[in-house]
Order: structure tokens, then sequence, then C-alpha cells
């Protein structure tokens, strides 16, 4: 098990789930179209932002006491749930009818992603 890896994987949570948190319009712009967001979509991006932060302290609780379990636990939670969000961006990209940019949608959220199971991945490989 290699804790750099955690850091990493850490590091990327706590500063995406921020950005989300603090500045959702902004990211909701570099995944859709050009349209109004309304309060209720705000709310849902912040609580993703707050649901990203929340996790890593997890991950910082197993850095730090060198937890070998909850560090296993925490990278293997990581992958199931980047996986997870990997077929649900998938499937809200193939639509039809969608808001997002399926450009954008696929370099901003989906490559993102992919790294961080890789990450995960190497982490528990290494």
């Amino acid at each position: 098990m290699n804790f750099l890896f955690l850091k990493l994987i850490f590091i990327s949570y706590l500063v995406f789930g921020s950005l989300w948190l603090l500045y959702p319009k902004k990211m909701l712009q570099q995944n859709t179209e050009d349209v109004t967001y309304n309060n209720i979509t705000i709310h849902m991006t912040q609580t993703f932002g707050l649901t990203l932060v929340l996790v890593s302290s997890s991950t910082y609780y197993a850095i730090n006491t060198k937890n070998r379990n909850m560090a296993k636990y925490c990278l293997i939670s990581y992958i199931i749930y980047s996986c997870i969000l990997l077929i649900l961006q998938y499937n809200a990209n193939k639509q039809d009818n969608t808001l997002w940019n399926k450009k954008k949608h696929y370099c901003f959220g989906m490559l993102g992603l992919v790294f961080s199971i890789i990450c995960c991945c190497m982490g528990l490989l290494l």
C-alpha cells in the first residue's frame, strides 16, 4: 500500500470539492451549455462539493494515522464511487436532449474520474 497515491486522491477530492462548493456556477459552466441555473441546481452542486470535501476527511485520518486498513478501505471506496459516477456521467452524456456540453463534459469530468481510478488502483497495487 502506497500512501502517496492516497495523498494525491485526498488533495484532489479536497480541492475539487471546495471548488464545487464555493464556485458552483463556474464549475457548472465548465460542463454545460450556456444556461441559467436555478437555486436547486446551485444547491445540489454545492451539496456535491460538500460531499467530496467530507469524503476526503476519512482519507485525511487514514493518512495521519498510517492506518493501512482504513487506507485500503478509502481507496476501494473511491474506486467504487468513481466508477458509479463515471457510468452516470456517460449515461447523461448519451442523452439527446441534454444540457451537458458533450465535449467539455468528457474532458472535464470523465477524464478526472479515470485518473482517480488509476491513482487508486496504483495505491492498492504498490
